[in-house]
């Protein structure tokens, strides 16, 4: 080999090994299409990706909505590339992009068009839920042009913190109560949109614990809960199990929006069931003979007198 050829092939050798984009690694040559997933949609407003995203599916759909393929991508991948996800081979042309993040979870079951959440025959769920996040952009247009699109995920997964607490000798039996929500919110379609005509769903606690506090006697709850919307039918209820009754019973989303205009007055009420996902919960109950009575509840820094109030519609 003389060395013009060996210098032109050294060259070419040179290139191809630094611009590892063949092999879908954004970092020295990009080309192509790319998406860059951000998730701004949060209480801070800053971009939490690279600390809570931990893989995606992409589904590509044509201009006219219909389905063509899917991209997984796991979490190594999405971090070597600043989460930055490049496009699979498409024609020319205009497409819509869904994103989906946490569908690793076996609790997770889908399809182009929806994600369920499993349950069991009752429609309870009781496990501790992997992070779920949606998202989609719409008007792609893919040609032989490199681009890159930003979109934003929207996380549909909340953690609410629930204390009961009461003034009592008596210890508190975690046995003796049943807190829990009843939502229409386990399934939700491909534009983020709960699908109220599926079964409800029973969240049950994945957490329960008991603790005495110098004669506070407490019950420590975690639950989690998929989508939250303003105006849904979901409501939160805490039963007394020895005796079937309902302490009470209250719509969870109405509540969370009302107490969030303390903090945020101008923030819109869907916005911030959507930005929030983690939430406090205080019940304040009493000892009535051998029975109890939920006597004030607590919602962030709203605190509802519970007397004052008719929770069932």
């Amino acid at each position: 080999m003389n060395k013009t050829a060996l210098l032109i092939l050294s060259v070419w050798m040179f290139i191809a090994s630094a611009c590892s984009w063949v092999d879908d690694d954004y970092s020295d040559c990009p080309a192509g299409n790319w998406l860059k997933i951000v998730y701004t949609y949060n209480m801070l407003d800053v971009d939490a990706a690279s600390t809570q995203v931990d893989e995606v599916i992409l589904f590509i759909m044509d201009e006219h909505g219909n389905y063509i393929t899917q991209k997984e991508v796991g979490s190594l991948e999405l971090q070597q590339n600043q989460y930055r996800v490049r496009l699979p081979e498409l024609p020319n042309g205009q497409y819509s992009i869904l994103v989906w993040g946490g569908l690793a979870d076996s609790r997770y079951s889908y399809t182009p068009a929806k994600i369920i959440l499993e349950r069991d025959q009752q429609g309870v769920q009781d496990e501790q839920l992997a992070s779920l996040f949606h998202g989609r952009l719409e008007h792609v247009t893919v040609d032989d042009t490199f681009r890159e699109y930003e979109i934003s995920v929207t996380k549909d997964t909340n953690v609410l913190s629930c204390i009961v607490q009461c003034q009592s000798q008596t210890e508190l039996n975690p046995e003796d109560f049943r807190l829990e929500i009843e939502a229409y919110n386990g399934s939700i379609d491909h534009w983020n949109t709960p699908i109220t005509e599926d079964r409800g769903v029973i969240y049950r606690p994945y957490y329960t614990k008991a603790a005495n506090l110098d004669d506070i006697q407490t019950l420590v709850y975690g639950i989690n809960t998929l989508r939250l919307m303003e105006n849904d039918r979901t409501r939160m209820r805490l039963v007394y199990l020895p005796e079937e009754k309902v302490l009470v019973d209250f719509p969870l989303s109405q509540f969370l929006v009302e107490a969030s205009r303390v903090d945020y007055p101008e923030m819109p009420g869907q916005e911030f069931l959507d930005r929030e996902e983690r939430y406090h919960l205080l019940f304040f109950m009493n000892e009535i003979g051998k029975s109890y009575a939920v006597q004030d509840l607590q919602v962030s820094n709203w605190v509802v007198h519970v007397q004052d109030v008719v929770f069932f519609d």
